[in-house]
């Protein structure tokens, strides 16, 4: 039984990890979006806090190149950019320690309750979110939810603030996917299949 348990525990665990960082892989995720923010507005600040202090020159010397590269080229301006973002979510999956296997563009799968977490953390606004959970779950949701929009308003003050939101999200990223897996065994019991909409 205790067994059984540990397994149980290791592969939730893992999933709970896949889901979130396979999240950071995607055109659409928070990663990708800081990228493009940072090319806009020839900023590598933007997307500092998504890697490691060691790779900030990387960063930095590949967006100078890209820049330079879109002025010579600009009829390739979308395969120069996605260099980049490769770049960037390469060193961001490497400072996670999770190996990186390319952006994704549609193929995987997230988590309703990540997508749902990732637009009240962008509306400032945690409502729909918490609707997604039983009532006895809300006011923990919410808390963590306070923590790190506390965070998000300070991100731009530099790039230590902007690592200190970094972390704060994928931690809240990481309880409430484990928070959605308890949530579904309580409702609906182990093995059974789960819309993530209570």
């Amino acid at each position: 039984m205790l067994t059984k348990f540990f397994i149980l525990t290791v592969l939730f665990g893992f999933t709970i990890v896949f889901f979130v960082f396979a999240h950071c892989d995607t055109l659409s995720g928070p990663v990708v979006n800081d990228a493009k923010q940072a090319l806009e507005k020839a900023n590598a600040d933007i997307v500092l806090k998504w890697v490691r202090q060691q790779d900030e020159e990387r960063i930095k010397k590949a967006l100078n190149e890209t820049l330079e590269k879109r002025k010579q080229h600009p009829e390739d301006k979308s395969n120069i950019d996605m260099s980049f973002y490769e770049e960037v979510v390469k060193l961001h999956r490497v400072g996670e320690g999770v190996e990186y296997s390319g952006i994704k563009a549609g193929q995987i799968e997230v988590n309703p309750v990540i997508e749902k977490a990732d637009e009240a953390l962008l509306k400032g606004d945690a409502g729909e979110l918490v609707k997604m959970f039983p009532e006895n779950y809300h006011k923990d949701i919410q808390n963590g939810f306070n923590k790190v929009m506390e965070k998000k308003k300070h991100m731009d003050e530099s790039v230590t603030a902007g690592r200190e939101y970094v972390a704060s999200y994928v931690e809240f990223m990481h309880h409430i996917e484990s928070l959605s897996g308890e949530a579904d065994t309580k409702i609906h019991g182990p093995g059974k299949e789960v819309n993530h909409k209570h």
